[in-house]
């Protein structure tokens, strides 16, 4: 038989049986379609919950002073920023924090609050949206405007609506241009009941101590770009701020890195533990489907051995069977995994849109979908394509 006479048999062997040809599909669908939907939810996942538990932690170094190490070089300094920006691979911007206590009285009742000071670009670590008014300028943290931004909590307990309003901190008044909302990660909270002020003003009027000198700060924060090593990063950090500060390597580094508020270990331990929970999940459905799509295209050719012998009857050689049989389950394996990957990628977007976070499809899964289900279907088509050109022509006499 030509080529062409065997690839249109095994079309016409799909079409002439769409119940049997939709339940093979529909049985190895149902595993990629698994596999998929569970990378996707994993790749979605991953991004919100770094969101969430990190914030612009995730790309960012902290750099605090090592309160373990007792020396002379003290917190960092706002004028460290600067040799670090030029000397740290990958590092794009920075922020610059001081942070203290303050209160108000509010009908007869003391209301704390943090305040915290900052200058460089800020908006990234503060990682929180506004409510109402905006936010303090590039200009405005860089001088001495007694311009704020007020947390959100904070802002309900002291009853402030749109600025601009004014507010007293130990005695100066404060410009409010903006109310936050909500944080959107887990160390932006912090700002939800506070005070965000620039950083010479909150050094000069702000705070309730006198442990930082002047230029001194609580931490940097160095941003990184995406797909930067956070290990090089530190090690090329703690070098430069030796070499400023006159800090031997043979000695404890006067410097610590990471945010106490952002555990990054703890999170994506907890991160990957679910991961490996639901890729085993999948690679269970996947395992299950393989087994019952294996299973019918057994029962599915032990039906056809009238169909089989007749066309050797009918002149076509062993050869001919097989290779239709194989391009049967070929096309068949192909159309599963195409359709499996459909599925399982349109029930990812639904649920990112109902759950609220990003959907995140690999084009290597959606590859490797696809040539799963050619795979697998040309495995299983070579196995029985064998057995089907195996079948003596005296079959058909008897059926």
């Amino acid at each position: 038989m030509k080529r062409l006479d065997v690839f249109r048999s095994a079309v016409w062997a799909l079409a002439a049986h769409p119940a049997r040809t939709g339940a093979l599909l529909l049985a190895l669908a149902a595993g990629i379609a698994a596999t998929t939907f569970v990378a996707s939810v994993i790749g979605g996942f991953s991004k919100e919950i770094d969101r969430l538990a990190f914030g612009a932690y995730s790309t960012a170094l902290v750099i605090r002073e090592n309160a373990f190490v007792v020396d002379r070089h003290g917190p960092p300094r706002l004028a460290d920023a600067r040799p670090l920006m030029q000397q740290v691979d990958g590092a794009t911007a920075f922020a610059a924090w001081a942070d203290g206590r303050a209160e108000v009285w509010r009908g007869g009742e003391s209301l704390r609050f943090d305040v915290y000071g900052v200058a460089g670009r800020y908006i990234d670590e503060l990682d929180t949206p506004i409510a109402a008014g905006r936010y303090l300028s590039h200009d405005e943290v860089g001088a001495d405007a007694r311009k704020c931004l007020v947390g959100h909590e904070l802002a309900t307990a002291l009853g402030l609506s749109a600025p601009p309003q004014t507010l007293r901190i130990r005695g100066v008044s404060c410009e409010i241009v903006g109310i936050l909302a909500e944080a959107r990660s887990r160390p932006a909270g912090r700002y939800s009941n506070a005070v965000i002020a620039p950083l010479a003003v909150t050094q000069r009027y702000f705070l309730d101590r006198d442990s930082l000198a002047p230029g001194e700060v609580d931490w940097i924060t160095l941003f990184m770009r995406p797909g930067s090593s956070m290990d090089e990063a530190e090690i090329e950090t703690d070098i430069a701020l030796r070499s400023v500060r006159g800090a031997p390597q043979s000695r404890p580094s006067p410097f610590s890195y990471g945010d106490p508020n952002a555990t990054l270990e703890q999170q994506k331990t907890q991160r990957d533990l679910l991961a490996r929970l639901l890729l085993t999940v999948a690679a269970l459905s996947l395992i299950a489907s393989l087994i019952a799509y294996a299973g019918m295209a057994g029962a599915a050719l032990a039906s056809r051995q009238r169909e089989v012998a007749l066309r050797m009857s009918a002149g076509a050689t062993g050869r001919d069977i097989r290779a239709q049989v194989t391009i049967e389950f070929l096309l068949s394996g192909l159309g599963a995994g195409l359709f499996g990957l459909g599925a399982g990628a349109s029930l990812a977007a639904v649920s990112a849109r109902v759950w609220n976070w990003p959907m995140i499809l690999n084009p290597a899964i959606a590859l490797s979908s696809v040539a799963l289900g050619l795979s697998v279907g040309l495995v299983v088509g070579i196995v029985l394509a064998g057995r089907a050109a195996g079948l003596p022509p005296s079959l058909a006499a008897r059926a």
